[in-house]
């Protein structure tokens, strides 16, 4: 969801709509394979997914890095979980 209050989501090009949906996708999958490897979903729910929502305003309209970044961050963190 956009939010045309924020300058740097009220529009995005599709490079970044694109990776702020493959940094979706890829957190979804390693919880998936958290859980198939017995991590409890209470752990993994107290888990801060915060900078992938955030990543949204913060990034620039046309600015896909800081999205991968944080995806990167966030997929090795939840991995440390296993």
């Amino acid at each position: 969801m956009q939010s045309a209050l924020s300058e740097n989501d009220a529009f995005c090009s599709a490079a970044k709509g694109a990776a702020l949906l493959q940094a979706v996708l890829d957190v979804i999958d390693t919880c998936d394979g958290l859980i198939e490897r017995g991590v409890p979903a209470a752990v993994i729910e107290e888990h801060d997914f915060g900078p992938l929502i955030r990543v949204r305003d913060e990034a620039g309209p046309d600015e896909t890095e800081p999205v991968d970044k944080v995806r990167a961050e966030l997929l090795r963190s939840l991995e440390e979980l296993a």
